[in-house]
């Protein structure tokens, strides 16, 4: 049998197919790891800044260790320069350190002199010093640079992931199990082209259509959904459903 060319417009559908799943499958991805960042999902250390609460573990690592470094500066080490200005004296290595806070109105960006500042633009711990020290705080940083989406949770996706889940599913396998999600996905489309995680019945396995990932990725939403749940009765009407679905499964393996 003679095999058929493949047309660019086929390439183009299967090659946009893959596209969409990948984008959905990142977008997913995206909200549960803005799930993970908040208070609902972990209980945050009280001796926790509260600015570094509800934002990304790897810069709430970075900024503690430089926070708990700052504690040997005293008042004496921070000299004011300017407006949101400071020198920052350090006591390891005797040098002086130029700190700004930054401004909204000529758009300069927060900075500091050091070699830490320049290589994560992260606060390090002269920032951190001010903080302890100063009038100026977190919330003192030019604006464009403490609300990045790169620095925060992105609050918009996670009120896709109500406290109230009394919308939740009461039975599994329902279409709306990942409404949340899904949610989320379609917001990125506007075109209405994107469909994120639908139920099929075949697909390779690993691919975004195998029934496999597909429960997987619903089993991860109910995970980060009971973090955010407070009410005992609907937990317990999860864990029955739960332990239901999971006995009449193990009866098929």
């Amino acid at each position: 049998m003679q095999r058929q060319p493949v047309t660019d417009t086929a390439f183009v559908a299967n090659t946009r197919g893959f596209n969409n799943s990948n984008r959905c499958l990142l977008r997913c991805r995206y909200v549960q790891l803005n799930v993970r960042f908040t208070d609902a999902f972990r209980t945050y250390d009280p001796s926790l800044p509260a600015f570094l609460r509800h934002r990304p573990s790897d810069f709430v690592t970075h900024v503690r260790q430089r926070w708990t470094a700052a504690e040997v500066f005293i008042d004496d080490d921070i000299i004011i320069t300017g407006d949101r200005a400071y020198a920052v004296h350090s006591p390891d290595t005797g040098r002086a350190y130029e700190v700004n806070f930054g401004r909204d109105d000529d758009g300069m960006m927060p900075v500091c002199s050091c070699e830490d500042w320049r290589c994560h633009r992260w606060p390090c711990v002269h920032f951190c010093a001010c903080f302890r020290r100063t009038a100026h705080g977190w919330d003192d940083l030019a604006s464009s640079y403490r609300d990045s989406p790169y620095l925060a949770v992105d609050t918009d996706v996670v009120q896709l992931l109500p406290a109230d889940t009394s919308t939740l599913p009461e039975t599994l396998g329902t279409d709306s199990g990942g409404d949340y999600i899904d949610g989320a996905c379609e917001e990125v489309d506007t075109g209405g082209s994107l469909a994120c995680m639908e139920v099929s019945t075949g697909g390779s396995p690993g691919s975004a259509e195998d029934p496999a990932v597909q429960c997987r990725e619903v089993l991860r939403q109910l995970v980060d959904a009971t973090y955010l749940c407070s009410d005992g009765e609907q937990l317990s009407q999860l864990h029955t459903v739960l332990v239901s679905a999971l006995a009449t499964f193990a009866l098929g393996l």
